[in-house]
């Protein structure tokens, strides 16, 4: 992910996914801001972050105002996810 990147983000198990900006990250920890009126994610939250290439999974650890930090624990190329469903069926 590059710098200030639109993500979707949403909190598992169904949550609605929200728009976002990644702006940064250290190892398995992302930083995002999250738009206005993103009450739902706290941290303990296990959430789900689309970039349009990646689908990663991971708990929000940490949320000061619209700043959130995600721990990820979990990637997926979103390529792969057909042959994912598939095996899966």
């Amino acid at each position: 992910m590059s710098d200030r990147m639109p993500v979707r983000l949403r909190c598992l198990p169904d949550g609605p996914f929200q728009q976002a900006l990644e702006v940064g990250g250290q190892g398995r920890f992302l930083y995002f801001d999250l738009e206005e009126g993103v009450d739902r994610l706290a941290p303990g939250s296990l959430v789900e972050i689309d970039d349009g290439l990646l689908i990663l999974l991971g708990e929000l650890v940490e949320r000061q105002g619209p700043r959130a930090v995600v721990q990820v624990e979990h990637s997926i190329d979103r390529s792969r996810v057909p042959a994912i469903e598939e095996s899966w069926a």
